[in-house]
């Protein structure tokens, strides 16, 4: 039996040859590990796979491979014979592909290294030290932008996986939902390179640490107040927008749609953020106003924009009424066992007042009842 698997591109193959003894599907199986080997090695150093051409496959009782993928695989023909080590076959296969050209996206050295031959691994560990290194210098450099850029292979391989799989279009809305959020993470976790700079320049601007007047660093707490006020404002109009549709006969579409939005800027209020300036802006006022009414009304304001905020942030987390009920299930069973207790106590007790009716019965009939039921004297009075 002859059947080959000829690889072309990047890990696509077409069988071809005879189909005695499952040849072309032992073929096929051979190229699906090659290709999976190939995308495996693509994956650990960031890169892609790319167009190469071979051929792996069997003729007679040995695994053969053909370098030039035209599936020629026997001896005479130009075929690399490896009797019955199918591992080593696929393995000449995957550094043919290599080779080739077919992992892509990454510099020359790492080709050089992958391409010297020898212990394929060590070679490809070697190759993943230097692949690491402008992404380390990028971390350094720019920490905000190679988070994003993980963010972003991450969801990459997330979408290929919902189209693979024929995802539902709330499965692709929830994974985009999650991909905005994580980006939103980064950012306000890691900010800009200079953040540390700029926190010290803020420090100066306002707080204890500044020479500036208390109108001047009210107007800078309120600077930085600012943009906590748009994201609260943000969740505000995607709720309101939520109820809007509700009360007009919105579609369930419009509002699930609606609610995911909510639940987006909702979540997005970077609650620290907040916090931290509200509390800046109130020790200001209350420097310059001590326990006045324009403090107390600067106080009013920061706890309705909390309560605003927490609103929104408890709704957005919230989940519907859950009417599952874990203990149902060993109630009703322990109902049902206390029926069958009771019915068997029942039961019992029909079981003996019939056998003391029975007793009785026999007690006043002829079974001693001459001498129980009469009256006997055995002390005579004198």
């Amino acid at each position: 039996p002859r059947g080959s698997a000829n690889l072309t591109g990047a890990g696509q193959f077409t069988l071809s040859g005879s189909n005695k003894g499952g040849a072309q599907d032992t073929a096929g199986g051979l190229a699906g590990q090659v290709s999976t080997s190939l995308l495996s090695i693509a994956q650990r150093l960031g890169g892609g796979v790319g167009s190469f051409a071979t051929s792996i496959g069997v003729s007679g009782d040995s695994f053969h491979v053909d370098a030039t993928g035209k599936g020629m695989l026997k001896k005479k023909q130009g075929g690399k014979d490896f009797g019955q080590d199918q591992a080593a076959a696929i393995a000449f296969a995957v550094a043919d592909a290599i080779a080739d050209g077919a992992i892509t996206g990454i510099s020359q050295a790492s080709q050089n290294l992958l391409r010297k031959g020898g212990d394929l691994e060590k070679q490809l560990e070697k190759a993943m030290m230097l692949e690491q290194i402008p992404k380390l210098l990028n971390q350094r450099m720019n920490p905000l932008g190679a988070a994003l850029d993980e963010i972003a292979d991450k969801f990459k391989l997330v979408n290929d996986a919902l189209v693979e799989g024929s995802a539902s279009a709330e499965q692709f809305a929830q994974a985009r939902q999650l991909w905005e959020l994580e980006k939103a993470d980064a950012s306000a976790s890691i900010g800009a390179a200079s953040q540390s700079l700029k926190d010290f320049l803020a420090s100066l601007a306002a707080g204890s640490n500044s020479p500036l007047s208390l109108r001047e660093q009210r107007a800078e707490a309120e600077r930085q107040l600012a943009p906590y006020l748009t994201q609260i404002g943000s969740a505000e109009s995607a709720r309101a927008e939520v109820e809007r549709l509700k009360a007009g006969g919105g579609s369930a579409a419009e509002i699930a749609a609606a609610e995911e939005k909510a639940r987006t800027s909702a979540a997005a209020i970077n609650q620290s953020g907040f916090t931290q300036a509200s509390q800046l802006l109130l020790s200001i006022s209350r420097q310059g106003n001590a326990s006045s009414g324009a403090f107390f009304s600067d106080f009013d304001r920061i706890r309705a924009l909390t309560g605003q905020a927490i609103g929104f942030v408890d709704s957005a987390s919230a989940r519907t009424t859950d009417t599952r009920d874990p203990f149902s299930q060993a109630i009703a069973k322990n109902t049902q066992d206390a029926a069958y207790i009771l019915s068997d106590q029942t039961a019992m007790l029909r079981d003996q007042g019939e056998t003391l009716r029975q007793i009785a019965a026999s007690l006043s009939s002829g079974y001693g009842g001459g001498f129980i039921g009469e009256a006997r004297a055995f002390a005579n009075a004198a």
